[in-house]
C-alpha cells in the first residue's frame, strides 16, 4: 500500500521530464521502482543552501514546492520554480556543481539518486537501451555547447534534449550526432559509477 501511495504521489512529478515520461509509458516496471527506490523528498528552510559551486554532484533535484535562486560567478541570478529540474547532468556524466542554489522560502524538492537509477535500469534491458541512448545524446549536447563556445549555457539548470522521440538520430540542435562520448571531452576529470553501469 505504501508503494502504491508513493507511485501515485511521485509519478506526476517524475513525468514532468520528457525522458521519465517516456520511461513511465513504455517501461512501467522500472518507472515504479524509480518512484519507490530512487526518489526522496527533501525539505528546505528559507535561505538554506542546497549545494555550492565546486561540489561533486551525485543526484538530480526536482522542485515540488517553494522556490530557489541559482547564483553563478559573473552571471545574473536565476529563479528556480515549481517542476524545474536541477543538476540533471549528474545522472548521465561526471558533474561538478557550477553554481550555488539557495531556497528563497520554505521549499520541498525531490532528489533522484544516480546510483539507484543505474541499479534499476540495468535490471531492465529495454529501459537500459533507451537510457543509454538518452545519456549519449545528453553528452553530445554538452559537446556541442562547448564546441559552439556557449559555455554560459553549461550550468546546473541545463535541461536534457527536448525531443526524446528521435533519440539516437539527431541532437537537440538539429545536427547529426557524428561524435561519440570521448574521454578527451571536458567531463574527463571523473568517471562515475553511473557511466560504467550504463555501458557508456
Amino acid at each position: 500500500l505504501l508503494q502504491e501511495l508513493r507511485e501515485q504521489i511521485y509519478t506526476p512529478y517524475l513525468e514532468t521530464h520528457a525522458f521519465f515520461r517516456k520511461i513511465s509509458a513504455k517501461h512501467p516496471a522500472p518507472a515504479r521502482q524509480i518512484c519507490n527506490n530512487a526518489l526522496s523528498a527533501v525539505p528546505l528552510a528559507s535561505k538554506d543552501t542546497l549545494f555550492s559551486a565546486g561540489e561533486l554532484a551525485r543526484r538530480a533535484y526536482l522542485v515540488i514546492g517553494g522556490g530557489l535562486n541559482y547564483y553563478r560567478h559573473r552571471y545574473p541570478s536565476e529563479s528556480i520554480c515549481f517542476t524545474d529540474w536541477i543538476s540533471e547532468a549528474a545522472l548521465w556524466t561526471a558533474w561538478i556543481h557550477h553554481g550555488r542554489a539557495q531556497s528563497t522560502c520554505v521549499s520541498e524538492l525531490l532528489t533522484l539518486e544516480q546510483e539507484e537509477l543505474a541499479d534499476i535500469v540495468t535490471r531492465h534491458p529495454e529501459a537500459l537501451s533507451y537510457t543509454q541512448k538518452y545519456a549519449r545524446k545528453f553528452i553530445n549536447m554538452l559537446n556541442a555547447l562547448q564546441e559552439d563556445n556557449k559555455l554560459e549555457l553549461v550550468s546546473d539548470l541545463l535541461s536534457g534534449p527536448a525531443n526524446v522521440g528521435d533519440i539516437g538520430r539527431t541532437d537537440s540542435f538539429g545536427r547529426t550526432c557524428s561524435h561519440q562520448p570521448s574521454e578527451t571531452r571536458w567531463w574527463q576529470d571523473a568517471v562515475r559509477v553511473i557511466r560504467l553501469r550504463l555501458g557508456l
